[in-house]
């Protein structure tokens, strides 16, 4: 059985931080400041949505072009390092000078604990992974396996006869998913900010029978 998820992107990496200021919102979420750079104008766009935001991200800020399009964002991020590092990059693509742009604020799920941790994974592929563990609840014969890349894209198999069959369609899955959602991007954007190892899918968890 195949799902395909569509993923949710507006991509984009990390500049040292000038003095983090860290805030909760009314909703439970954290909103980090990185810098006390003046916003103007419609680069204040990224900054409104990262206050509703309920997600891994970052926004960097150009501090010659003042122009929301000059700006660096990542969101739906599957950790908060990748976020901040490729809205970093993202930023330096359109930028005339690197040193041009600073990491501005990150933007972390509600109740996130900041202690150390090998693995997150995006609001979006965590609701996915909790249905495929009560899917797996009720389905105890077979396989299931979840898949993710180092961005945000995540995808799984639900029911598959082996542990071989159900890790190939979940990358294979994967691969698919994260290809769609690159089609119309700017290649040239593309390779200047995804690092070649964050593009991979890989296997997050595969499900026994029981």
């Amino acid at each position: 059985m195949r799902f395909f998820i569509s993923v949710f992107i507006i991509l984009t990496s990390i500049a040292p931080a000038w003095s983090d200021e860290t805030r909760l919102d009314y909703s439970g979420r954290t909103v980090i400041y990185h810098s006390d750079v003046k916003l103007r104008g419609s680069q204040k766009r990224d900054v409104r949505y990262s206050h509703k935001a309920n997600f891994f991200g970052a926004v960097a800020i150009n501090t010659t072009k003042k122009t929301n399009d000059s700006n660096g964002a990542a969101w739906g991020y599957h950790n908060l390092k990748t976020a901040q590092d490729n809205a970093m990059r993202s930023c330096r693509f359109k930028a005339d000078r690197p040193e041009d742009c600073v990491l501005y604020l990150s933007v972390v799920p509600k109740g996130f604990d900041f202690k150390p941790k090998t693995r997150t994974l995006s609001n979006d592929a965590v609701e996915a992974y909790n249905f495929l563990v009560g899917w797996s609840r009720l389905n105890f014969d077979s396989y299931r396996s979840f898949a993710v890349n180092g961005i945000h894209t995540w995808a799984y198999s639900a029911s598959a006869p082996t542990r071989e069959a159900a890790e190939k369609e979940a990358l294979e899955v994967c691969e698919e998913t994260f290809a769609r959602s690159q089609k119309k991007k700017d290649p040239a954007w593309a390779k200047a900010v995804y690092l070649k190892e964050h593009l991979q899918c890989r296997i997050f968890v595969t499900f026994s029978p029981v």
